[in-house]
């Protein structure tokens, strides 16, 4: 090998080593050109246990920014070199990033059944983490769906994986989407319970997507109740300003939603219509469907409520 060449194979080892360093720190920008750039280079010189590992990295940062579509053809690719080299953590997890993937459209079904067998897979590698990861999963399929006792019934599943397992991360999250299962079924008592336990873990979430989707939800009580305050608007405001940043685009576009419907209780349609504008910006071009039908079913309430509006 020509000094050339061994300076080129450093260079490239030396990107993969920077992507998975700012992988680790959630610097998400940073680390996607890195990991495309390695999965090629490692591909076209068939070193393909380091060409997939930087493809999962990459895939999982598509899914986080809510590029569904793009992520979509690489999980396909991902899979089927599971499938050759019968790697089931591989298998597992692109079974799961189908399943997301399938959620984040609508289609629930699909989302069940791939992300069932990412479930089953994960369970026979006693691979925890990742076992909770899927029964949260299928949870919030249910629960989009309006199956509330088999939401609960899943919730619970990860809650108990994440207890005896030591998984903290998680468990703010886990008891804030039990509670929302329990406020469903219409057991206060359960909700208030459980909405309590969410502040005790919040301090071991780490990742600013997960961060984010636990603040966002903190919305979902108070649009059941219509008590907002102002500085929920201003804490949403300030988590905005951060999303913005760092370009999570699901949670900027939770946000936005929330913002809206905030405004929209109380009255300030001009605010909200704005909000929700932002909002399908970003979600254009990306497969958010089940926030674009949000979005839309609120222009349509603005547009029924005060058609002035459209005019200013």
């Amino acid at each position: 090998m020509s000094k050339f060449e061994k300076s080129i194979k450093r260079s490239h080892a030396e990107d993969f080593r920077k992507a998975k360093e700012f992988f680790s720190v959630f610097d998400y920008s940073k680390a996607e050109p890195l990991f495309l750039k390695s999965y090629h280079y490692y591909k076209d010189k068939n070193q393909l246990r380091k060409a997939y590992e930087a493809l999962e990295k990459y895939i999982i940062i598509l899914i986080t920014n809510g590029r569904y579509q793009k992520a979509h053809p690489k999980v396909c690719e991902l899979f089927e070199y599971s499938i050759r080299t019968k790697k089931k953590r591989i298998e597992a997890f692109a079974y799961g990033s189908k399943g997301f993937i399938h959620k984040s459209k609508g289609d629930f079904d699909k989302s069940l059944e791939f992300t069932k067998k990412a479930k089953k897979i994960f369970r026979e590698l006693k691979n925890f983490e990742d076992l909770n990861k899927a029964y949260n999963n299928i949870g919030t399929t249910y629960y989009f769906q309006g199956n509330y006792k088999n939401s609960l019934k899943n919730y619970k599943k990860a809650e108990q994986i994440c207890i005896e397992n030591n998984i903290l991360e998680s468990l703010s999250g886990i008891y804030q989407v039990i509670s929302f299962s329990y406020l469903a079924l219409n057991n206060l008592e359960k909700f208030r319970e459980y909405s309590e336990k969410i502040f005790d873990y919040l301090n071991h979430v780490k990742n600013p997507q997960r961060q984010a989707e636990i603040i966002n939800n903190l919305c979902i009580p108070p649009f059941h109740t219509d008590e907002f305050s102002e500085t929920l608007s201003k804490f949403l405001l300030e988590l905005l300003e951060d999303l913005n940043e760092h370009n999570i685009h699901p949670q900027r576009v939770k946000t936005l939603r929330n913002l809206a419907g905030i405004s929209i209780k109380q009255g300030k349609y001009a605010e909200a219509k704005d909000y929700l504008k932002q909002a399908l910006d970003i979600s254009e071009g990306l497969q958010f469907e089940i926030d674009k039908a949000y979005i839309y079913n609120n222009l349509g309430f603005l547009g029924c409520h005060n058609s002035s509006i459209w005019f200013e």
